[in-house]
Order: C-alpha cells, then structure tokens, then sequence
C-alpha cells in the first residue's frame, strides 16, 4: 500500500484531557477548547440515525456490540465524556482533528473535531484487537462522500484474490475517513481491515442448521419452492439501491463457518462483548456483537449469519 506523503495527516503525541462527564452541560476542555458532550451525542445519533432510517436504538447497538452499551441518553453521555479523558489526538488534518481510543479489549472509537473550534463534529466505533483484524484485498477509484458528515465517508471496494480477480463488492465507511478522502481520489490496491458490527445475529450448530432455517432463505421459486442462500453467502444489500450516503450504503447480509470466537470484556464498562471470526464469500472477516444478543455460546465449527455495518481502515501497522 502506497504511504500517505508528508501532506497527509501526522500522528501526534498523546495529549492530557480534562472531562467533566455529569450531562450534556458539561465539558471536555482539549487545548483550551471547550468540547461539549451534548452536541457530540447529537452528531452521533444524527449519524446513525440515517443508516437504513435506523433509529436511536440500533445506533445505541454499533456502541453495544463492543461493550459500550447504556441504558438512557445519559448513561451513555457519561461512557463517551469517560472515553475522551482517555483519548489521544492521533491525526491532524488542516480542518480537522482525529482523537482515538482504544480499549485492552480491542473496543476503539474515533472523535472527530474542527481544527479551529474543538468542538466534536462525529464520532466512530471501531475495534481494534492487539493481534489485528482479518483483511480483505481491495481494489478503489474514487471516495465517497456522506451528504449528511464530512467524517461518514467511505469506499466503493472490488474484492479481489491474489491474484487480483474480482470476487465480490462492498461499500465499506472508514473509520478515519477525511485523513485518506484525497489519498483514496486516485487507483489503488492495498488491504482493508473490516469489522461487522452486528445488526441482527444468529449462530447455527453448522452449515446444515442453518441451510434448513428460515434464516437462509431468501425468497420462493416460481413453484413456492424457498430459495435458501449458500452457507457462506455475501449480500452488500446497501449497494443495491440507486444512490445514498455511505452511511446508508455500507451494510451488508454475511453468512459463513465460524473460525475464531472470543468473547471479550470492556474494561471501561465491564460489559462483555463476542469477537466472531467467520469464513464468508469475500473471505475471514471479524464481527462484533454483544454477548446479551447471542442465545448460545459461538464455538469454532458453528455457522453465523449476520446483517451488520461495514466498517474499516486501510492496513497501516503505524496507525496501530
């Protein structure tokens, strides 16, 4: 993968942070610029909210399914105000500026902010294991912008092999979006880490009990025969309407055996959280789920269907 130039964005050392996280008043002061945690609560649900006409709850999910779920509006203002006394500045752009936090446990999240004010524009769930993210081989041409946020951007990708045949397609929001928006303005081929952030969820026993549950299937036949999907079937439903923002567009159906499972613990909340490894059409890819909305414990051999948002970053060890 080709590096950024010395234009790109730089990392930058870690920055102390003072945060006061008692409700939507009060104030994360960042090189004394006041942050307010309301109006990041505000961005962050508007965000999410347009994702498929998604409502506040299954914005709520993206956070839940790694361990950062919250009972109310409140609750929740006070894990993000916890988490950016937590966070370094990682990016600087000339408009913008990119904290990020990461948990022992893999759970990350983006903060995006105006160079000039400091107030908090968007911020991104991600996950981020010490031992890294499975990586599919991407083919790009051109960004995608997000109508409704400068930082909700993201990719039209080809899936490619080795060998650089086409295997499938998927519109992908990056987790760090304006940093790369110019970088990705021109052909390239390099490896995207992806996580799934589960919408829906359900794990079989194998690829038999899920080829014989309603869940593979996709319709009837002419003859009211059900059509069932493969066992590892990929479905980028976002991509197959005419338009929409990236945020509506990078959400697929992933259907695959199981390789990895571990379940895992934020440490800031204690709630614990599964890290699914699975074998799709486009090939391994993580997926991160809430332990509370999976009824039986994933094992290595199951089967996993899930419809989830796509999320990922370009493969760049220096961005950790």
């Amino acid at each position: 993968m080709d590096e950024p130039s010395d234009e790109q964005p730089h990392a930058k050392d870690t920055l102390d942070h003072t945060a006061m996280v008692d409700g939507i008043d009060q104030h994360v002061n960042h090189e004394a610029r006041s942050v307010r945690p309301g109006s990041l609560i505000e961005a962050a649900r508007a965000r999410i909210r347009r994702a498929n006409g998604v409502d506040d709850q299954t914005m709520a999910d993206h956070f839940g399914a790694i361990g950062i779920g919250a009972s109310d509006r409140a609750a929740f203002e006070q894990l993000i105000g916890a988490i950016l006394q937590e966070s370094a500045e990682e990016l600087r752009c000339e408009q913008y500026r990119h904290l990020r936090w990461t948990d022992p446990s893999g759970a990350s999240m983006y903060a995006h902010l105006d160079a000039d004010s400091g107030g908090i524009q968007c911020i991104t769930p991600f996950f981020a294991p010490t031992e890294g993210l499975a990586r599919w081989r991407v083919q790009t041409s051109a960004p995608c912008d997000d109508a409704g946020c400068p930082h909700c951007g993201g990719v039209d990708c080809d899936i490619v092999d080795e060998s650089g045949e086409l295997i499938t397609r998927a519109a992908v929001q990056w987790a760090l979006y304006q940093p790369f928006r110019e970088w990705l303005g021109r052909e390239r081929s390099f490896e995207l880490e992806v996580v799934v952030f589960a919408h829906n969820i359900e794990v079989f026993p194998d690829a038999d009990a899920f080829s014989s549950s309603p869940a593979s299937i996709m319709g009837e036949s002419d003859e009211g025969e059900p059509l069932r999907l493969s066992p590892n079937a990929f479905m980028p439903w976002g991509m197959f309407g005419e338009g929409g923002d990236m945020s509506e567009r990078a959400v697929a159906r992933l259907n695959g055996p199981i390789v990895a499972a571990q379940r895992r613990e934020n440490r800031l909340t204690g709630q614990p959280f599964w890290q699914l490894r699975i074998e799709s059409f486009p090939g391994r890819v993580d997926v991160v789920a809430a332990a509370a909305w999976i009824e039986d414990e994933p094992k290595v051999g199951g089967h996993l269907t899930v419809d989830g948002w796509l999320v990922g970053q370009p493969h760049r060890p220096s961005l950790g």
